[in-house]
Formats: C-alpha cells, sequence, structure tokens
C-alpha cells in the first residue's frame, strides 16, 4: 500500500464531516492488515499530500518492485480544499503524480 492516504482515517471523509471515533480507527492499511492476517503487507508512504519532497519516493517504488500487487492511495485533505475555500484545479497536489 502506497500513498499519504493509505494511513489516513479522517482525510478520507472529505470536508464534509464532524467527529468519528469509528472512522479515527480504521484505515485502508489497517483494513487490509485486519482482513488478510496472514498476508504481508507493506506501506510506503512516499509522499505528503502537498509537499514537493520527493526523498520517500525511492521507498515506495522499491515497495511496489518487491509486492505482487501495488495500491495508491492520492488525493487532498483539508488543507487543500475545505468549506470557502475551493481549488481551482483538479490536479493533485504537491509530487503525488510523480509518486503514482
Amino acid at each position: 500500500m502506497i500513498g499519504p492516504h493509505a494511513n489516513a482515517s479522517q482525510d478520507m471523509l472529505s470536508n464534509y464531516h464532524g467527529e468519528s471515533r469509528l472512522v479515527a480507527s480504521h484505515t485502508p492499511l489497517l483494513a487490509m492488515t485486519r482482513a488478510l492476517p496472514s498476508a504481508h503487507v507493506t506501506y510506503a508512504q512516499g509522499c505528503d499530500i502537498a509537499s514537493n519532497d520527493t526523498s520517500g519516493i525511492a521507498a515506495a517504488v522499491e515497495a511496489a518492485k518487491a509486492a505482487d500487487a501495488a495500491v495508491v492511495f492520492l488525493g487532498i485533505n483539508d488543507s487543500i480544499e475545505q468549506e470557502g475555500h475551493d481549488r481551482d484545479s483538479i490536479h493533485l497536489p504537491g509530487v503525488q503524480l510523480q509518486l503514482l
């Protein structure tokens, strides 16, 4: 599992939500490791949501090369778009496209 949202909980709800303890304790990574306890699930964040830091991409590439399958979780959070703060572009922020 790769990407800044692979181990995210609240960010997966979008920006129109309240407090949810159920969601806070579930992430794609946790769901996968719980659903397949005997599987070897590897996680590499690769990059932050909007950062231009590429230092984590090499580890993500190596994790993907070593895996039978890679699932990549990209997107935005409420630092990019929220009520009263719309985006003027639908492009992935930061270096997420490079990570992909």
